[in-house]
């Protein structure tokens, strides 16, 4: 099992409580580049062969990823 797949699962199981290591981790094997967005604390995740964008705010210390962004994730994944 690869780390992409352990990570996947993971996100899977429990999308309410993905870090945010492991949701950048997850979105760069799958194609996606992320910049920092013109907000604060706003990343903007692209992957250039589908045209796909997702603007995700960055938690707060510990915090998990909001589930809605981690769910955009998973559709543009097409995990879900």
């Amino acid at each position: 099992m690869t780390n992409r797949e352990k990570i996947a699962g993971k996100v899977a199981s429990a999308p309410t409580a993905v870090r945010w290591a492991d949701f950048l981790k997850l979105a760069e094997t799958a194609g996606f580049t992320w910049r920092k967005g013109k907000r604060r604390n706003a990343y903007v995740l692209e992957r250039e062969a589908d045209q796909v964008t997702l603007t995700v705010h960055k938690p707060h210390g510990t915090n998990p990823v909001d589930p809605p962004a981690v769910r955009e994730l998973m559709k543009a994944m097409k995990l879900r």
